[in-house]
């Protein structure tokens, strides 16, 4: 049940219209009666009422809620609930209420402006905060919101003011500073976002751990603009901010240098990720418990790294670009708009076509150029390289027709036995782990690689495959392997 609100008026003696004056005579009558050491509490909740009522706007609110305090509280409490729900068109009527009742409450319309803006309603939200800054035009918080909402609605000129206006009333506070250099960030203007950052460091007029949330702004600032070397000195500067300081707040700010890179991460931006990784790690050793999670964020970085050199090698395959490019989509787990598990088919057949001592050669500088990718593959890759083998065994001219044997280094039908052993010990010498998080349909079509190269390990006739059509005449595909699985170059 709600406590029953004090009613200073009655507790003076006066009416509701009492002026100043009679409130003080009022009070002075009561306090020599009611001394501090014969009645402590009827003392103290008698100068209470004295400073309440002699300053006009907590009267206002006094008052408000001597007539509908149990009104609004409830409102408060049903806006609130909404707002914990963050369903918040519904918590826009009660804060209305509240405000229709009293309507100097500028606590409860300064939390309406900041519900509007979450309903998405901008607009109305920046009304209510330009009535805010006319009613105080001296508060940092009002200006600040307002600077927020207007670049919202685009309005860049008076953001800015409101921004610079919220600067200027701080006293001391570094988050409007904060707020003006993401605004410049947003912007493109990163030579000032910058310069707001330092003016965030010495709000206050000094440089200490307080200070930490301002320098964690100069990375995001850094990745922005793209400035990316910046990043490890970002880091740095931290760590010199937090020299000596509680070693928890190094582990919290290198979370934070991790948190950036798993939203970078999440958005398909694996290099920068590994930046802000490596930025981390400066600040505090990644917890065991997330190395699983490191080692993936920087495997993906190097293979995104090496699809990209892949792409422009014309010294491998095209099949067996194909194949590497399903095993990183399952890994990754990328949406790509072709069947991986048969296009992965295809390009084991297109393999068939394809002179043996060639992609035995291809599959070695698979495991020599692109470590990365052949980790994914390495099952796979490992079952084919065994099957080429076993082909250029049986026919050693084979090396004579490929157009490999001058570029890579790979034993020839006339090399003596030690040469070929060798070989043979290197290729099957290659990593075979399967790659981690691979897909469904990666791990069938794995499979299914070893079901396919059964027959040329076993000495019966491979299946016959149409060869594919010329150069020439190939036209280009929308496949990750920028042609066709099959090679006629070979």
């Amino acid at each position: 049940m709600t406590e029953r609100v004090l009613d200073y008026f009655e507790l003076l003696g006066v009416d509701r219209t009492a002026s100043p004056d009679e409130i003080k005579r009022a009070w002075a009558r009561q306090v020599r009666i009611h001394t501090p050491d014969k009645d402590p509490k009827r003392n103290h909740e008698l100068n209470q009422a004295k400073a309440t009522l002699l300053d006009p706007k907590a009267r206002k609110a006094y008052e408000a809620t001597l007539d509908y305090g149990e009104e609004i509280e409830h409102l408060l409490a049903e806006a609130e609930e909404a707002i914990e729900a963050e369903e918040w068109d519904d918590a826009v009527g009660p804060l209305k209420e509240v405000l229709a009742l009293y309507p100097d409450d500028n606590a409860t319309r300064f939390k309406l402006a900041v519900v509007l803006y979450r309903a998405d309603r901008e607009r109305e939200s920046a009304d209510v905060l330009w009535g805010l800054v006319r009613r105080e035009p001296n508060s940092s918080l009002y200006y600040h919101w307002l600077g927020i909402v207007l670049a919202e609605l685009g309005e860049t000129t008076v953001a800015e003011w409101a921004h610079r206006e919220a600067c200027k009333f701080s006293q001391g506070d570094s988050e409007p500073f904060i707020a003006l250099a993401r605004f410049f960030a947003t912007n493109g203007r990163f030579q000032e976002a910058e310069q707001a950052v330092e003016e965030a460091v010495h709000a206050d007029g000094k440089v200490d751990v307080s200070d930490l949330e301002a320098l964690l702004e100069l990375p995001l600032i850094h990745l922005v603009a793209k400035k990316y070397g910046m990043i490890e000195r970002d880091a740095q500067r931290v760590r010199q901010l937090l020299a000596g300081a509680d070693p928890g707040l190094l582990e919290f700010a290198a979370y934070r240098f991790m948190d950036i890179a798993d939203k970078l991460l999440k958005a398909d931006r694996y290099t920068e990720a590994v930046l802000f990784l490596d930025a981390a790690t400066q600040l505090a050793p990644i917890p065991e418990e997330l190395r699983g999670w490191e080692r993936h964020v920087r495997l993906l970085a190097q293979i995104v790294q090496e699809l990209g050199r892949l792409r422009d090698d014309d010294l491998v395959l095209h099949a067996l670009k194909g194949l590497v490019h399903c095993h990183a989509v399952g890994f990754a787990g990328w949406k790509v708009d072709f069947d991986v598990k048969d296009y992965f088919l295809e390009c084991l057949k297109g393999l068939y076509t394809c002179n043996m001592y060639t992609v035995l050669c291809d599959v070695e500088r698979l495991a020599a150029e692109y470590p990365g990718l052949y980790s994914l593959a390495s099952e796979t890759l490992g079952e084919i390289a065994k099957v080429a083998w076993a082909h250029v065994q049986r026919n050693p001219f084979l090396a004579l027709a490929s157009t490999r044997r001058r570029t890579v280094s790979a034993p020839g039908p006339a090399t003596s036995a030690a040469s070929q052993t060798q070989h043979a010990s290197a290729t099957k010498g290659q990593p075979t782990q399967a790659a981690p998080a691979a897909s469904q349909a990666t791990q069938a079509t794995s499979a299914a690689s070893k079901t396919q190269a059964s027959p040329a390990t076993s000495g019966q006739p491979q299946p016959a495959v149409p060869r594919p059509p010329s150069r020439s005449g190939r036209r280009r595909c929308s496949r990750p392997a920028a042609h066709s699985p099959s090679c006629s170059s070979c």
